[in-house]
């Protein structure tokens, strides 16, 4: 079966009328790199073991052990491997919604919708800092009961979300304003970064970015490279190099057939891409996944 990845996640995390999923993350066992990307959700990531790289929206961060990201709906952030260290972490999705429904009420506008208009502050509180002390228990303890069935579980999930949510909405902000430009300059990419997700396989010029994002194409090289931490090129590499690891795993395309089908028109550069990626040529990775 054929899957793609998406920038923009759209899938139910959880139940629909119970919106919250845990999920483990396991560098480089289950991936690499995880590209780019953004969704609906709340996030929380605590890193239970080794170091990688997590980068939201234009910072890049390199986090250990007990490190805990914070990631609000619609910031963009991606996560890669540090050299060949593994990294084993834990991610914590949930919509506001599930704590609270109506939008208007005086516990959304204080403690969630800050966080959805506004997202400026600084994603990562380290090992030891006061505010990590004040949330990894209760993080921990959602990791550590997340097959608890739902008659179970559910209320004493929320209620640890409420804690957090409480112990995030007091805690102070460190990122400088001039960051609220880049946010804005993220936003402004987006449609650009869905296009891509959806043609990926398509002919993408640097010429045609441009004139989506209403830039000349100089211009827009500059802004890519400030908005997000990387080159256009490196981006559209990655989209595609990370469909080809998926189509590689779960399709019966031949390695040939997945170049072309991902957008690479020339077979050499394909496999030096891919291996500069997973440290494997395609044919190789293709052959140790079934």
């Amino acid at each position: 079966m054929e899957k793609e990845f998406k920038q923009f996640e759209n899938k139910v995390h959880g139940r629909i009328d119970f919106p919250y999923a845990v999920y483990m993350g396991l560098l480089p066992e289950f991936l690499r790199t995880f590209p780019l990307h953004w969704h609906q959700e709340f996030e929380i990531i605590w890193i239970k073991s080794g170091q990688g790289y997590f980068r939201v929206q234009s910072q890049e961060f390199l986090c250990s052990q007990d490190d805990i990201l914070i990631i609000p709906p619609g910031v963009i952030h991606s996560i890669r491997q540090k050299d060949d260290q593994p990294c084993a972490y834990f991610n914590i999705l949930f919509k506001f919604s599930l704590l609270e429904n109506d939008i208007k009420s005086p516990v959304y506008q204080t403690f969630f919708n800050p966080f959805e208009n506004s997202p400026v502050f600084t994603p990562v509180t380290r090992k030891g800092e006061e505010l990590n002390q004040k949330i990894i228990e209760n993080i921990k303890f959602l990791v550590e009961t997340r097959r608890d069935p739902f008659e179970k579980a559910a209320l004493v999930i929320k209620s640890r979300l409420f804690l957090i949510m409480n112990e995030l909405h007091t805690a102070p902000s460190k990122i400088p304003s001039k960051n609220k430009t880049k946010l804005s300059s993220i936003e402004r990419l987006k449609p650009l970064l869905i296009y891509i997700s959806e043609n990926y396989e398509s002919d993408i010029s640097v010429e045609k970015a441009a004139e989506m994002t209403s830039l000349s194409p100089s211009h827009f090289m500059k802004f890519f490279k400030a908005s997000l931490g990387i080159t256009f090129v490196n981006y559209l590499n990655q989209v595609r190099i990370e469909n080809a690891q998926i189509l590689l795993k779960n399709s019966d395309l031949n390695v040939s057939e997945i170049c072309e089908k991902c957008g690479f028109h020339n077979f050499s550069y394909f496999i030096r891409t891919f291996k500069k990626a997973y440290g494997v040529t395609p044919k190789k990775y293709h052959s140790s996944s079934f």
